[in-house]
């Protein structure tokens, strides 16, 4: 029974025009009562008559349309299996049966979204090594005042050059900086503590 509202509804597509429904086609609102359709049939039959349309191609197949069409409206199962896929769409014929068109994104739209995936992802990664790197260097600034101006953090006048070591361990290097009041300068990066020259 779906097959034939399938049919029909293909068949009138292409007949009347893309979009037209069983009800557009009849001028009736989709909740219409049966009299209104049983009317609405009666006006439509008028039109299409055969008799009245003599030598109109075409009009013996819109007639019989009708007749089914209304006979599907009329029907209280039938119509409620027609405004089923009148709401959620009516699947089309693909050479071996009817299938629901299912979107199919192209080369285009899936570059842009690989392009704007990694974007987003190039940026995230961008911001988590920012922050770390900026809280590296507020920790090294936290250092080079320590090591300048001893752990209860008296400011002392003038500029004074310090080093302040980045890793742990024996062997690690470590960074000359100066500190002058509030504002702390890199002198000298990575020395090596053993580095006779530092």
């Amino acid at each position: 029974e779906d097959y034939e509202i399938f049919d029909i509804v293909s068949d009138l597509e292409a007949a009347e025009g893309k979009g037209t429904t069983f009800y557009s086609w009849l001028d009736v609102s989709p909740t219409a009562s049966s009299a209104d359709i049983g009317r609405a049939y009666r006006k439509k039959s008028l039109e299409l008559h055969p008799d009245k349309n003599p030598g109109v191609k075409g009009i013996h197949d819109r007639f019989s349309r009708l007749g089914v069409i209304s006979g599907i409206l009329r029907n209280a199962e039938s119509r409620e299996r027609y405004d089923f896929f009148y709401k959620n769409g009516v699947p089309k014929w693909r050479g071996t049966g009817y299938y629901y068109a299912r979107y199919r994104p192209g080369l285009v739209s899936v570059s842009v979204f690989l392009v704007l995936l990694s974007s987003v992802l190039q940026y995230i990664v961008q911001a988590m090594t920012y922050r770390g790197e900026v809280t590296k260097v507020r920790k090294l600034i936290a250092q080079a005042r320590t090591i300048a101006w001893g752990p209860k953090q008296n400011p002392i006048e003038g500029p004074r050059k310090v080093r302040v070591p980045i890793g742990e361990g024996e062997g690690s290097r470590s960074v000359e900086v100066l500190v002058h009041g509030d504002d702390v300068f890199l002198v000298r990066s990575l020395v090596s503590r053993d580095d006779p020259s530092g």
